[in-house]
């Protein structure tokens, strides 16, 4: 048995790479850019180009590049370019391996591991796991190519028989590695300084078992010892040199973690120590592994088993156990063993390898590549081209930019490198969404417009519709469109609202008391223009001023004018009555002194307001007038704790302290508020002429108490003329 296969047949099938001559050259002087210099201005570069590097001080290094070859057919090109410099000294690899038979594991596999490992290695140390606690790490067998098959299978067969039947203690694999590696167990012990075994490369084959800490102790005990320290370690000097083999594996469709015994409940430092044998390096990523809905079931679990799949394949082994390493395309370390897996989103259609010796051989198992060289030269470049396509299943779901490769490509021999995917964006397209008023095609919302979508998108009408203020979605002039090289347009249709109203409220002016019923208007359209001027009404005794606004557009909010009014003119109507009667006052030339009405604003100290004088007057006069006839206005006294009103106009007696608030104040209520009559008014009300200069430095004070002390002027007159005339 050896791994030299037969040609390639078809996908998933092993085989050997056939010559091929058209590949393009690769080079990294020709537009190729580092993958982390990659820019959104890529995704539309129809031969996007990029490469990983890893290299060390000896010369040695390992290049791994991708680019379109043709892009809208989704075909591409991945180049691995690797050279050792040094030369590989005598290999070792060690094999573990839990000996359980009933999940898959067999006998003739564990024995066809090892005779595989030693046509490639120097050495094989084997250690098996056949029951729990300390005593079931079995001390390392070493075999060579010497050893026979007989041989290698009478002693598992025998290693099997002395232990458990079924000994599928994972956590045990940790301190079995310890103990061979540094002679002991515990991280006191973990580092490069104290390694006693050195092997070029590490399997592990076991059940990926969940094992919760209610187990008996001793199924547990190898817990202690699988810590941050070791996982590190061994992802750091091993790297791309630990394989592991288990139940499910990343070539699986569906990896799942299989969780046994007691009902185990979640526990990140388990799971952590599982995922960290299956790969060290995802030791820590516990929380990522499982989606939330998975850890739900697993906490509601009342079953002793139960299957949860893997959120991402990373997490699973890197192969089945359910074959043979041959089979299943396990990777061995030679000379120089370049290893690496594209994504399954992608077909690979052919591969080459060039540069090793005679004796290469180049393997494709499913989405893996292997190249190995037992004879290589120290000092050749190896390059391995894989031409890809794109699945067509995901060519259309090919989202910015993703990775060609699962994981890190490794070279391994003397140095041991490794580097990243390169990636790839698919090729884009754009598309345009518009968002019209239906039958105008006016502009009702900015457009939109989503850049590097992948070619052959569906994109559904229905799915960029938007909320459009004041509008509803109508129709669109496509359901579906399916992106193209050309133009790519949708045009969604929306209608105006119609069931939207405006308010209009009629206000007194400074006041905002409300003079008329509000109007209220329905079914109105958005975006419709009312005139504040066309909503004017006519209400008695008040004439219109203003509006807030000129007009009002229809909106989805609340729509409101306000019209603001102000009271007609307020006057005052002085008649002259000779005191204590209702009789005219005679005038100086015959007939009666004529009334007098006194309108217009005077200055504001005349005027009541809220607080000016003690015992709330101002709120006992605008409750006493509240509701006053406009047309009917009337005078009133204020008298000391009461307001009294003389709705026949008269100006009751002025008293000589009526200016300080006193007794029988004059009140009249204007357009402008609720006031007393000023000095002038009084002194006119006892009939001295309206041209009457009065004093320029007298208090307001002393002219009410003059007016007040004074006698009515035309009473005098007649007196006098009546005097005058019994005298003659």
């Amino acid at each position: 048995m050896s791994f030299i296969l037969a040609n390639y047949k078809k996908k998933n099938e092993n085989y050997q790479i056939a010559d091929s001559q058209d590949f393009q050259a690769t080079t990294y002087s020709d537009g190729y850019k580092k993958t982390s210099e990659l820019t959104n201005a890529d995704l539309s570069d129809a031969y996007q180009k990029n490469y990983q590097e890893a290299t060390e001080a000896d010369g040695s290094y390992l290049y791994k590049s991708a680019e379109w070859t043709n892009k809208q057919d989704g075909e591409g090109l991945i180049t691995i370019k690797g050279k050792q410099v040094q030369e590989l000294e005598d290999t070792s690899a060690l094999y573990v391996a839990t000996m359980c038979y009933y999940h898959q594991l067999s006998e003739d596999i564990v024995v066809k591991n090892i005779v595989t490992l030693t046509k490639f290695y120097d050495k094989v140390d084997f250690i098996a796991i056949n029951k729990r606690n300390e005593a079931g790490i079995v001390a390392a067998k070493a075999f060579t190519a010497d050893s026979t098959e007989e041989e290698i299978r009478s002693y598992v067969n025998t290693t099997k028989a002395a232990g458990e039947d079924a000994p599928h203690y994972i956590n045990s694999i940790p301190p079995a590695i310890e103990k061979y590696l540094f002679g002991n167990m515990g991280d006191s012990y973990i580092s490069e300084d104290k390694l006693i075994n050195n092997p070029t490369a590490i399997y592990v084959s076991c059940d990926s078992f969940y094992l919760d800490d209610k187990q008996n102790a001793s199924d547990m005990w190898g817990v202690n010892y699988a810590t941050e320290k070791y996982f590190n370690f061994i992802n750091e000097y091993f790297a791309g040199r630990y394989f592991s083999m288990s139940q499910t594996s990343q070539q699986s469709a569906t990896p799942v973690l299989t969780i046994r015994y007691g009902k185990a409940k979640y526990d990140a430092n388990i799971l952590n120590i599982v995922l960290g044998i299956l790969n060290p390096e995802n030791y820590g990523e516990a929380e990522l592994a499982l989606d939330d809905e998975q850890l739900k079931k697993w906490e509601a679990n009342t079953k002793d088993s139960l299957n949860l799949t893997y959120t991402n394949k990373k997490y699973a082994a890197d192969f089945s156990y359910d074959k043979d390493f041959e089979e299943a395309g396990v990777q061995v370390i030679t000379n120089c063993t370049i290893a690496d897996t594209v994504q399954d989103y992608f077909e690979i259609v052919d591969v080459q390898a060039t540069g090793g010796s005679d004796s290469m051989q180049t393997r494709v198992t499913g989405q893996n590549i292997l190249f190995y060289d037992e004879n290589y030269v120290c000092g050749n470049e190896v390059t391995i081209k894989i031409k890809v396509k794109l699945r067509d299943d995901v060519i259309s779901h090919f989202d910015g930019f993703e990775d060609t490769n699962f994981g890190k490509a490794t070279l391994s021999g003397s140095v041991n490198l490794s580097v990243d995917s390169p990636k790839l964006a698919p090729i884009t397209t754009s598309y345009t969404v518009n968002y019209l008023e239906k039958g105008t095609n006016k502009v009702i919302n900015t457009s939109k417009t989503d850049n590097n979508v992948p070619i052959n998108t569906q994109i559904k009408a229905t799915d960029e519709v938007i909320a459009i203020d004041g509008y509803n979605y109508d129709s669109a002039d496509k359901e579906i469109l399916t992106l193209g090289t050309g133009e790519n347009v949708i045009n969604l249709y929306y209608t105006k609202r119609t069931d939207l109203s405006y308010k209009v409220n009629y206000l007194e002016k400074d006041t905002n008391k409300v003079l008329s019923t509000q109007k209220v208007v329905n079914n109105q359209s958005f975006g419709t223009v009312i005139n504040s001027a066309d909503e004017i009404i006519t209400i008695e005794g008040y004439d219109y001023d203003s509006a807030d606004k000129t007009s009002l557009t229809i909106g989805t909010g609340t729509n409101i004018i306000n019209l603001y009014y102000t009271k007609k003119d307020a006057s005052v109507l002085v008649h002259h009555y000779i005191d204590g009667t209702e009789t005219k006052v005679p005038a100086k030339n015959g007939g009666e002194v004529a009334d007098e009405t006194i309108t217009g604003k005077v200055d504001d100290k005349y005027y009541y307001t809220e607080g000016k004088y003690k015992g709330d007057i101002y709120k006992l006069l605008v409750e006493a007038t509240k509701d006053e006839d406009i047309n009917h206005p009337a005078i009133y006294q204020w008298r000391r704790k009461y307001v009294r009103q003389n709705k026949s106009g008269v100006v009751p007696t002025l008293t000589a302290n009526q200016g300080e608030g006193g007794h029988n104040v004059c009140i009249v209520k204007t357009k402008y508020g609720l006031r007393k009559m000023t000095p002038r008014e009084c002194f006119n009300t006892q009939g001295f002429p309206k041209d009457y200069k009065l004093p320029k430095k007298q208090s307001d004070a002393r002219l009410y108490k003059q007016a007040g002390n004074s006698v009515c002027v035309p009473v005098i007159n007649r007196i006098a003329e009546s005097i005058l005339e019994a005298i003659k």
